[in-house]
């Protein structure tokens, strides 16, 4: 212990001893009721809020923070497996960015590590800070996506060779540390897949493998379909129509029975067949001409019949007829018309969309109603279920919301059943809440009944102290009044320059005690 403490200790006890017995208790009650405040209130001080600052940390990475935090004189903590550091609420943001010019925590080394001038590195030590620097860009570029908190490449690029059959390919393995409740789609992982593959020469897509956190390769099977026939994106875009469903389901029933008291589930067939066809229709009724043709012969007066034998000579023209033949006086005439006729035709291309709703089916649970009953003495809730007339307005409900239609086969069924998770989880909520209420009342009470009996003890302490002056003052009054009749019983006390002892006694007494001297010097007056 410190001499100067000890003087200061050894001085706070001689001034304690001298104290009145009456004193004594005082200041010790008082010091008492002060450290039993003070222990009260600091027993129930408002705790430091803390914020995560960083997570998932490399024993280096938080070595350097922690140095850096004990520096500056922020309290911090440390996760149990050392992996995470939280800090106060108000100073997370600044931390992070003060940090981050710091270059904290490291996400890898880029094409920063060139900067630093190196002589006399090896090729093979420069084609390492070649590697590094590639593999920590890809880093910070996947360490970019929202559902990526850290990522780690390994790439192996082999050296070029002179001959072909002996030229190796390249590969790349990333590793995918996964934020809490976050996956990848498989739209993403091809996305991730062509990130790493276009940033490395010669790098093939089937080359590159990705892992998360979990150990599942997202890789595998990236072009292979579904054993339904369907592929990744259809399959995607079903499960996202099933979800569509479900929540218009949950958003028209929630605000009736709960948001937290409906489940929905929704299953949607979907016809993935590409069909088309043509179709030609005749109409017998309406007939349209196509085309028309006029043929006209006629022959004028000069036309000769021939007579006689049979043979050459009747078929010689008539100009051309030898003597003996008589020209006649017929006229020939000759009118043909063909005209063609076609049936009205019309042709109908049709094409069925992809992805037409099949059959659509829904089920939803709905929670009943609860009624408090005793049962060995105990209060329960009991499951009392929704009855039939409420269930079946749910079902219409649904079957509008969802576009129900029969002719296509689709179900709707609504189901009341008591969910014993939701009511577990309202119980447990209520009791915790009811959990904190006391714990709020208990620290309000055990402070207000610390200021309570300090304050009794306080005013009782001071009541005591003025009885007890009061009582000294009447005391020392009685003993100085006895004193001055013994002297002079009458007229004011003869007072002697010669008599030094009462005069040094009177002024010693005056200078310890004013009050009462002049207490005194007013009861002479009225007598």
């Amino acid at each position: 212990m410190p001499e100067r403490l000890q003087q200061l200790l050894s001085q706070a006890a001689d001034w304690f001893k001298k104290l009145p017995r009456p004193y004594q208790i005082g200041v010790a009650g008082g010091v008492a009721i002060l450290l039993v405040l003070i222990a009260t209130l600091s027993a129930h001080k408002p705790q430091i809020e803390y914020q995560l600052l960083y997570a998932n940390l490399q024993q280096d990475e938080l070595a350097k923070i922690k140095a850096r935090l004990d520096e500056d004189l922020v309290p911090h903590k440390i996760s149990p497996d050392e992996t995470a550091i939280s800090v106060p609420k108000d100073k997370a943001m600044d931390l992070r960015l003060k940090f981050a010019l710091e270059g904290l925590p490291t996400s890898g080394v880029g094409y920063e590590i060139f900067d630093q001038k190196a002589y006399g590195l090896t090729e093979f030590q420069q084609r390492i800070n070649l590697l590094r620097a590639v593999q920590g860009e890809l880093e910070r570029t996947i360490g970019r996506m929202a559902e990526v908190q850290r990522a780690r490449v390994h790439l192996s690029l082999p050296e070029k060779s002179l001959f072909i059959e002996d030229e190796q390919v390249p590969t790349a393995s990333v590793f995918l540390m996964l934020k809490v409740g976050q996956s990848l789609k498989k739209n993403q992982v091809k996305g991730l897949v062509h990130l790493v593959s276009s940033s490395i020469h010669n790098l093939q897509p089937k080359n590159v493998t990705i892992v998360d956190n979990h150990g599942s390769i997202l890789t595998e099977g990236l072009e292979e379909e579904y054993p339904s026939g369907a592929s990744s994106s259809q399959v995607e875009r079903q499960q996202l129509l099933e979800k569509e469903y479900e929540k218009k389901v949950i958003s028209i029933l929630g605000p009736i029975v709960g948001l937290n008291r409906v489940v929905a589930k929704v299953t949607a067939e979907l016809d993935w067949s590409k069909t088309e066809w043509k179709k030609e229709d005749y109409d017998p009724e309406r007939i349209a001409t196509r085309s028309e043709q006029l043929m006209t012969e006629k022959f004028n007066g000069g036309a000769q019949v021939p007579v006689g034998i049979p043979g050459v000579r009747s078929n010689i023209p008539p100009d051309l007829i030898p003597p003996g033949v008589q020209p006649s006086d017929q006229k020939y005439s000759k009118e043909q018309i063909t005209t063609n006729y076609e049936v009205t035709k019309t042709t109908t291309l049709s094409q069925k969309p992809v992805g037409e709703m099949r059959r659509l089916t829904v089920a939803v649970l709905v929670d009943g109603k609860y009624e408090k009953a005793e049962e060995g003495g105990e209060e329960v809730r009991k499951f009392v279920a929704r009855p039939e007339e409420e269930i079946q307005s749910f079902e219409g409900l649904v079957r509008n919301a969802v576009g129900y239609r029969a002719d296509r086969g689709d179900e709707v069924k609504v189901a009341s059943f008591p969910l014993t998770a939701v009511g577990s989880m309202e119980d447990e909520m209520r009791r915790l809440e009811d959990r904190q209420m006391q714990e709020m009342y208990l620290r309000y009470g055990m402070i207000g009944a610390s200021l309570l009996v300090f304050g009794i003890l306080f005013f009782l302490g001071l009541r005591y102290l003025n009885r007890w002056l009061e009582a000294k003052r009447e005391a020392e009054l009685a003993a100085m009044g006895e004193e001055k009749l013994e002297e002079k019983p009458i007229g004011p006390p003869e007072i002697r320059l010669e008599a030094g002892a009462f005069l040094k006694r009177t002024l010693e007494f005056a200078r310890r005690d004013p009050h009462t001297t002049a207490e005194v010097f007013r009861q002479w007056l009225r007598k």
